[in-house]
């Protein structure tokens, strides 16, 4: 099945409006090949009509607008015929007309920018990495510095995506060398453009999670997007997502979630789909935030989430969040197995399943001890479906942080509650919790 960028190009018009191939004047000596040109491309088989094409190119003893016409409509036709090798030898005599000086700038560059946009539905990787290698090898004949900037960045994307961040490196390092001035440092002309690098380099560490280049970065993409006129709200929604992500490492949920917020709004600007991905983050720094601020900010009470309460991709974060607030633990547990596709299948948000549920189980703990002064560790552990074992470590976190008084007794298995507690017992269990964290 072709994509819906494959059956645009399909249709009459020539790479986005017929005015495509009317930008060279038309050559009065070349009935021939006009009528050939019209010829092949009226033909429906695509293998005639390729060839005839290939017969434009054949007749001509110099390079001539109709054999540019011809030499586009076969690139269309070979990829839509899957004939990538083709495709890209016949790309390459494109460029190669373009850096003989009888094309036009405009028409060059338009040329070009239809190309990258017909192959960008391409899943063939390899094919992609050499139509944006000889692009860029032709724009360095042709001093076009923002087409060469952006094919750049089209080619980061591509090795963003392969996880081929040897190769990302480099291309990041050559774009930041083209965004200095004479003097060395960087050129405020081209902060757009830094930006855009940046948010490329900020992808790759956030992948690769070197946090500390992480945290340098982002301020500097802070600081880039602060003195910019104009912003892509695309840009700064991956910066706000990457400084979410960071401020999820470090166990930062407060910052994360303002993050993921400015994330989600930019998105939701840009039309991005990434929205509903950052809504399911913004959930999740949500419900960890209410750990550490002991109050639960629901972000469907803000007027930008609202609208995406029932969404269908969202709806099972919309009840995991009810569940979450009312300490209803068995639905929290039957929702994160029910939405396994939706939740537990994202890798980033299943790094913190584990801490949501550690937090959800001390809600449940705190709630039920209230009316007692001694519990039995097997009556919280039925309660919260884990074993004895889990509660007492819970348990003994809250003592030792000072978040519950009373101290276990380990014998019996009971937690005793109140305020007379041992201390010689609270120095064997700061001990024992300092000779844990070393192992």
């Amino acid at each position: 099945k072709m994509s819906d960028n494959e059956d645009y190009m399909d249709e009459d018009v020539e790479f986005g409006g017929e005015d495509f191939d009317e930008d060279i004047d038309s050559d009065s000596d070349g009935n021939l090949m006009e009528n050939t040109y019209y010829n092949a491309k009226a033909e429906e088989e695509v293998e005639e009509a390729i060839e005839g094409f290939q017969m434009i190119l054949d007749m001509e003893e110099e390079p001539s607008e109709w054999g540019f016409k011809a030499l586009k409509q076969m690139i269309k036709r070979q990829f839509k015929q899957k004939l990538f090798d083709d495709m890209n030898e016949s790309y390459k005599l494109l460029l190669e007309r373009m850096g003989g000086g009888s094309i036009s700038r405009n028409d060059c560059e338009r040329a070009i920018n239809k190309v990258l946009t017909l192959v960008s539905s391409a899943t063939d990787t390899e094919l992609l990495a050499k139509i944006y290698s000889v692009t860029l090898d032709a724009l360095q004949t042709m001093n076009n510095d923002p087409l060469w900037v952006n094919t750049k960045l089209k080619l980061g994307r591509l090795y963003m995506k392969n996880a081929n961040y040897d190769k990302l490196k480099g291309l990041i390092d050559d774009l930041k060398s083209w965004c200095l001035g004479n003097d060395g440092q960087n050129d405020p002309s081209k902060s757009s453009h830094l930006l855009e690098i940046y948010v490329l380099e900020i992808q790759m560490y956030t992948q690769v999670g070197d946090l500390k280049r992480l945290k340098k970065l982002y301020q500097k993409c802070k600081e880039v997007s602060s003195g910019a006129v104009v912003l892509n709200p695309g840009i700064t929604g991956t910066i706000h997502e990457c400084g979410g992500k960071m401020h999820m490492r470090e166990k930062l949920w407060a910052q994360a979630y303002s993050d993921f917020f400015e994330a989600f709004k930019s998105y939701d600007e840009a039309g991005n789909s990434q929205r509903i991905k950052c809504l399911k983050y913004l959930v999740l720094a949500a419900m960890l935030t209410s750990n550490q601020t002991n109050k639960m900010v629901n972000p469907f009470d803000a007027n930008e989430a609202k609208s995406y309460r029932n969404h269908r991709s969202i709806v099972a974060m919309t009840n995991l969040i009810d569940a979450y607030e009312n300490s209803d633990i068995i639905s929290f547990e039957r929702l994160l197995k029910q939405n396994k596709k939706e939740i537990l299948d994202d890798e980033f948000m299943r790094d913190y399943i584990d801490d949501l549920r550690r937090n959800i189980q001390v809600k449940v703990i705190v709630e039920l001890i209230k009316p007692y002064t001694r519990v039995r560790l097997g009556f919280l552990a039925d309660k919260l479906k884990v074993n004895a074992k889990d509660v007492e470590s819970i348990c003994m976190d809250l003592i030792l942080d000072q978040k519950l008084e009373g101290h276990i007794d380990q014998v019996q298995q009971i937690l005793i509650l109140g305020n007379n507690r041992d201390e010689s017992m609270q120095q064997r269990y700061k001990a024992l919790d300092d000779w844990c964290d070393q192992i």
